[in-house]
């Protein structure tokens, strides 16, 4: 592809070749400038619409439908890398696609612009942004996913333009690979109280970088996600006892857990609502599963259309068994996200719910009828062991791609330990592995539910 600072080059080599192919004595002086003139007008089209196809190789829009056999390449600084410790948000993308295959690939890097900056290592940006380019390239991406302007932001007015300029080349070199481009915004910063800083300016420059993600990605015809908008409500809703990141800027493990719906549904992913309504004349209402087996309104088996979102609170980072009652989270109330069990012809008295011969929760009568939220279900704990999956082969993959010896194995003392390199493919069956068990772990599974009396 030839970008548009290549094309003035390509312009002075065309028009002198015509010059010369012109200068023939079988030319009348007339006919020189006509031919001359014409052909200038030919080559400043063919500049115009190089540089049009330039901007617009990617210009799709992305319509949240995840492909089978997509290769999803997520790359940004801090925010992204972070992610992959904790694994809600690639596990809500996982959880909301449960029949299509596809690779989710993390490239962040802590620190990290849209120069390459925090890639260098022991070399120059320069060699940083190409082994950014180089890798994503190496993906062969058919969704790329780009989440800068966190650290660029602290520049102000005076870096916008410099920003800018290196988000389009950016786009410029990944153009090759023809992928779907979805460019998100920065997250909000936290006002957290003292000794940390008020997040008030902060977040008036990562708006004003905001907004120019989403010019670029207009004049580009590309997806813009806007998570600064969209998660900045809640995240200036949080408390000292309940925060979303360690430092008002980095999201911890509860951050990532409450954001993720509000992730999800920013890259435009259907989160279905789970709701199971039978009214007083046993006639049922169904919603985000399916019915595999119905006895009564008292005994019936669901077959889920996707996992819950993995949004409520864990005890000391472990599964919680079933016979545990998870709290409610901030996510928990957003009405896409409950599941609401509503049984209204039961006859007065108390109940147990029991899910697969587990008691998930006691009510009356009365409560069942009104429709009784469920914050904790069986499926929970396979959301649970999904991500913890996806934690697995991310970390593989991350020593994959980032060795801790990688100046040994590849750096400029490959001379020492560079004959090990040879290890590193070896994580690939690895992480192949974990890619099959990620692939059956979102599926739903048949669950068995049971409303008995209490005498």
């Amino acid at each position: 592809m030839i970008t548009p600072i290549q094309t003035p080059f390509l312009i002075q080599i065309l028009m002198r070749k015509l010059n010369n192919s012109f200068l023939s004595p079988s030319l009348s002086n007339l006919h020189f400038k006509i031919l001359r003139f014409s052909s200038c007008f030919t080559v400043m089209g063919l500049w115009l619409l190089m540089d049009i196809g330039a901007n617009r190789i990617n210009a799709q829009e992305f319509s949240g439908k995840i492909k089978t056999n997509e290769r999803i390449v997520w790359i940004g600084s801090t925010m992204v890398e972070r992610e992959q410790r904790y694994g809600y948000w690639e596990t809500a993308l996982a959880i909301t696609n449960p029949k299509t295959d596809f690779v989710f690939r993390n490239l962040g890097w802590s620190g990290d612009t849209v120069y390459g900056d925090a890639r260098a290592g022991f070399d120059t940006p320069a060699v940083g942004f190409h082994r950014l380019q180089e890798l994503t390239l190496a993906l062969k991406p058919t969704l790329i996913i780009i989440s800068y302007g966190a650290n660029e932001s602290f520049a102000g007015d005076k870096g916008i333009d410099n920003f800018k300029r290196g988000l389009k080349h950016l786009l410029e070199v990944l153009a090759p690979s023809k992928a779907t481009i979805v460019l998100t915004s920065p997250t909000p910063h936290e006002s957290l109280g003292p000794p940390f800083p008020d997040a008030s300016l902060a977040n008036q420059h990562i708006k004003q970088y905001s907004e120019a993600i989403q010019m670029i990605a207009k004049e580009r015809q590309l997806t813009f996600v806007d998570l600064f908008s969209t998660m900045e409500p809640l995240v200036l809703s949080s408390s000292p006892t309940h925060r979303f990141t360690d430092n008002g800027i980095h999201l911890t493990k509860n951050g990532y857990r409450e954001l993720a719906p509000l992730w999800a549904k920013s890259i435009k992913q259907k989160i279905v609502p789970w709701k199971i309504q039978v009214s007083n004349d046993g006639a049922k209402t169904v919603q985000g599963t399916f019915i595999a087996n119905w006895t009564n309104s008292q005994n019936f088996e669901l077959i889920d259309d996707h996992l819950p979102l993995p949004s409520a609170p864990l005890e000391n980072d472990s599964a919680v068994s079933s016979d545990k009652k998870k709290g409610e989270s901030v996510a928990a109330s957003l009405p896409s996200y409950q599941r609401i069990l509503q049984i209204g012809n039961l006859k007065a008295g108390k109940y147990e719910l029991l899910i697969d011969g587990k008691s998930i929760l006691y009510a009356t009568a009365e409560e069942f009828s009104r429709g009784l939220p469920i914050l904790y279900s069986p499926e929970w704990d396979q959301t649970e062991k999904l991500r913890r999956t996806i934690i697995d082969k991310n970390q593989l993959y991350f020593y994959r791609w980032r060795p801790q010896n990688e100046t040994y194995l590849f750096g400029f003392r490959k001379h020492e330990q560079g004959r090990n390199a040879k290890e590193v493919v070896e994580f690939d069956p690895l992480i192949d592995a974990k890619e099959k068990e990620i692939a059956k772990l979102k599926i739903p599974t048949k669950h068995h539910y049971e409303i008995k009396e209490i005498k």
